[in-house]
């Protein structure tokens, strides 16, 4: 007989030995479970076809693997995750690459679009997922009672422990591992990108480095809009992602079309004389720099001027080149360049939302229903409660939902840096431009917005503005306004510099 009631997502295991996921499902008053017959699978990058890398793999003993191969990536499902881990190995042997494969719990997951502690309903027999961020009263193998008891119990004897359990719970909910796996807050970002790009039926590499940030300025205030660009990213007219970039089904007619990108190029002439610049890109910048001569130049003053990517230039009045959109505009309005024609169009895909957009636009819709959800909660307790319920921080729901904000919003701010951090194994040279631009114009509207109520604000790095300490609030209001945004999107801090 099926369940009546809604149950929460507790636990999902893989039995090797079947070849089958259980997926573990426990309510207030009862439990279930479902079997799932169940292949794993990765993707690698391959310059053969599908035939000669199933030889490949024969030649070295492993068989009854599934192989196809599109656009230079090839997906091999195995029979089981042992026999994927000897592909994943030989892979990186042949390639120098070394990949990383997602677990087969998680593999499922993203397969079947579930999440650890969503609720689910058996109206037609199948658990069907209500993608809801309500409080999940499961109960879980290590719990003594369910977690709403254990919450409670816990914020008696020790909030410590009280508020790391729901932050794991949270990390669980959001990342699609387990609770005793819930990685620590600063690597949730890298997990939530693993998920898109296995989704994406992209290659997963094993994690590279991210430098540590510099010392902040002692008199300028930051304002991080991490999290709004993210945002920003994932809206339909910039739909950025791993696979919806310069898409063979959206080429645009003209530069004016809606999803052309400001990490398009244009062709600029130059109205001043030895003049230099500071790309928005750091990514373009590096590509400038290798690409150009006066090498020395350029680094002569980066160093003199202590700038964090190498500018362009040296140009001579009259001279034209070939920059970002998202730079010319910026030159042209500040009278130092005009631009003569367009050079090379970017666009995003028009027709399908990218993997990240989704993943991105879906984080957004929780953190607007998270507050929706503790409404719905708030009028339960009450009833049963009374209003001192509710009202404490102690309590299981409030523990609960200031968890899955301090996740949802670390990983929100944390996607945009690290596609753009050049050492890390996310790193897509067009992905980091696009992201750049559209940081860059940010902070250009915010500029030109503050100039006018005679605020200084500058942009020393990604995703950051900075103003002076007394006019800090005023700017971040600004920004608030200007996107409808606020808190937790922007954030004080980020400054990565030394100087204004």
């Amino acid at each position: 007989m099926f369940p009546k009631e809604r149950m929460f997502l507790s636990g999902v295991s893989y039995n090797e030995r079947k070849r089958q996921v259980v997926a573990s499902f426990t309510g207030s008053h009862g439990s279930a479970r479902f079997r799932y017959h169940f292949n794993p699978k990765a993707h690698f990058r391959v310059k053969v076809d599908s035939g000669e890398l199933k030889r490949t793999f024969s030649g070295v003993g492993i068989r009854n693997l599934d192989v196809s191969v599109g656009h230079g990536v090839a997906t091999v499902t195995a029979q089981d995750f042992s026999t994927l881990n000897v592909v994943c190995e030989t892979a990186s042997l042949h390639s120098g690459m070394p990949y990383f494969i997602l677990p087969p719990e998680r593999q499922f997951l993203i397969g079947k679009g579930w999440d650890y502690f969503d609720s689910f309903s058996f109206r037609n027999g199948e658990p069907e997922p209500e993608n809801s961020f309500e409080f999940p009263d499961a109960r879980l193998a290590f719990f003594s009672g369910s977690l709403r008891e254990t919450l409670s119990a816990l914020a008696k004897s020790n909030p410590g422990i009280a508020a790391e359990t729901a932050g794991k719970v949270a990390m669980s909910r959001v990342l699609k591992v387990p609770p005793h796996e819930a990685p620590q807050l600063g690597l949730a970002t890298r997990v939530f990108l693993e998920n898109i790009m296995f989704s994406c039926s992209m290659p997963i590499y094993a994690a590279g480095s991210v430098q540590a940030p510099e010392t902040a300025s002692l008199d300028m205030a930051g304002i991080d809009f991490s999290g709004l660009l993210s945002v920003v990213a994932s809206h339909p007219s910039n739909n950025l992602g791993f696979e919806s970039l310069d898409c063979a089904c959206c080429c645009p007619a003209s530069a004016d079309s809606k999803n052309v990108l400001p990490s398009s190029t244009v062709n600029v002439r130059f109205l001043r004389e030895g003049f230099y610049f500071n790309p928005v890109s750091a990514a373009w910048a590096e590509m400038f720099h290798s690409s150009s001569q006066s090498k020395a130049a350029r680094a002569s003053r980066k160093e003199e001027f202590r700038l964090p990517n190498f500018p362009a230039g040296p140009f001579s009045r009259g001279e034209t080149c070939h920059v970002l959109l998202a730079d010319a505009l910026r030159l042209r309005d500040s009278g130092e360049a005009e631009i003569v024609s367009h050079a090379e169009l970017h666009w995003s895909c028009a027709r399908r939302q990218s993997g990240l957009s989704l993943a991105l636009s879906r984080l957004r819709e929780a953190l607007d229903n998270l507050s929706s959800a503790a409404e719905s909660e708030i009028g339960r307790a009450v009833a049963s409660a009374g209003l001192v319920y509710y009202t404490s921080a102690s309590q299981p729901l409030n523990i609960y939902h200031s968890a899955l904000l301090e996740v949802i919003s670390a990983v929100l701010a944390g996607v945009p840096r690290l596609l753009c951090a050049k050492e890390d194994c996310f790193f897509d040279h067009r992905l980091a431009v696009a992201l750049e631009c559209i940081a860059g114009g940010v902070a250009r509207e915010l500029e030109q917005s503050a100039s006018c109520n005679g605020y200084r604000v500058a942009a020393p790095s990604f995703a950051t503005v900075l103003a002076g300490r007394e006019e800090a609030h005023s700017v971040f209001r600004c920004l608030s306004s200007l996107c409808g945004v606020g808190k937790p999107y922007i954030k004080f801090g980020g400054w990565q510099g030394s100087h204004f």
